[in-house]
């Protein structure tokens, strides 16, 4: 098992190959999270791409959207990624957040697949961010846990 739980914890290179690759590949990655009430909601997001060692990007071209609503509450999030024929299936947790100023939201658009950036070329949207706290699953048939200390 690839498993990763000390301080310099960090996402393996599969792990970030698989993210960085999925709307490619014609797997955006499912994001859920809460809305208002704190009912589950969840979309597809091909924008989702590595920003760190423990961190994701997502670029959510509605700002006053859903998603975009929960990151400015912190509030938590779960991310889905299956791939059947690489049995590949990533269960991603953490928090989610708006980018805290103009060069993060910059970063994060930058980061964001080209097919994705075409679709909001003034940047209306907004720049989010995710602390990832654990990431369990298989990577090729492999299990694979990653678990963020202090997360």
């Amino acid at each position: 098992m690839t498993e990763a739980s000390t301080a310099q914890a960090h996402l393996p290179d599969g792990v970030q190959s698989v993210i960085n690759g999925a709307l490619t590949k014609g797997l955006p990655i499912t994001v859920a999270h809460p809305d208002p009430t704190g009912a589950p909601v969840m979309s597809f997001r091909g924008s989702v791409q590595v920003y760190g060692p423990t961190r994701l990007s997502i670029w959510a071209r509605n700002a006053e959207g859903g998603l975009a609503a929960a990151a400015a509450a912190t509030a938590p999030v779960a991310l889905l990624y299956r791939d059947a024929a690489a049995k590949t299936t990533l269960n991603i947790r953490g928090r989610a957040r708006l980018a805290s100023d103009d060069t993060e939201r910059d970063q994060v658009f930058e980061v964001t697949p080209a097919a994705e950036q075409t679709k909001d070329p003034d940047r209306k949207g907004a720049a989010i961010v995710v602390d990832v706290e654990r990431v369990q699953g298989m990577l090729e048939g492999a299990p694979v846990k990653v678990v963020v200390p202090g997360a």
